[in-house]
């Protein structure tokens, strides 16, 4: 009976233990904390996001790719807004890295990642590059459930 009860503490505080990791790195979790539910997340489609970001739709209809009909697929619009949204909050000049997508060095100079024209065609370029999608390029990706 002591080695049951000894299994049982041991997988007991192992799947708490699991559930607290799942949740620090955004899983889903049984209940979700005030900070959880203001995590930014891809709206629906035909949903707008606020005016901080929306003002970045215009960009991404530009650069990046588009259907045989001329147009970006909406889809793609909503998971462009969200990752912007997560990154910067829609501000140019946001920190650590900077510019709306928080480009790394690697991707361009601070002037180019600042400006926001040219930094939405360099993040098209990889969502291009990488077959249609947003990983590995971006963390958030993950974050947000995107491929």
């Amino acid at each position: 009976m002591c080695g049951r009860q000894s299994l049982r503490n041991v997988l007991r505080s192992s799947v708490t233990a699991i559930m607290a990791v799942t949740f620090a790195l955004g899983g889903l979790a049984a209940t979700a904390s005030p900070a959880e539910a203001s995590t930014p997340r891809v709206l629906a489609v035909g949903t707008r996001y606020p005016a901080a970001i929306e003002r970045w739709r215009p960009l991404v209809k530009r650069y990046f790719p588009h259907t045989d009909h001329g147009k970006v697929p909406r889809r793609i619009q909503q998971e462009a807004l969200a990752i912007i949204q997560w990154e910067s909050g829609g501000s140019p000049s946001s920190r650590p890295m900077d510019g709306i997508w928080q480009l790394s060095r690697s991707h361009g100079t601070r002037a180019q990642r600042v400006n926001a024209a040219t930094a939405t065609r360099i993040a098209a370029r990889l969502y291009l590059c990488q077959g249609y999608r947003w990983r590995p390029s971006w963390a958030t990706a993950r974050r947000l459930g995107l491929r």
